[in-house]
């Protein structure tokens, strides 16, 4: 089980780390 919930976590961390690169791409144009 702790498996899982560490490689949701990943998950996640990487699609907020994707999205906040994203937007900080924006405000910098």
């Amino acid at each position: 089980t702790g498996l899982i919930i560490y490689g949701l976590l990943a998950l996640l961390t990487h699609y907020l780390l994707r999205n906040w690169h994203e937007s900080a791409r924006e405000q910098t144009e």
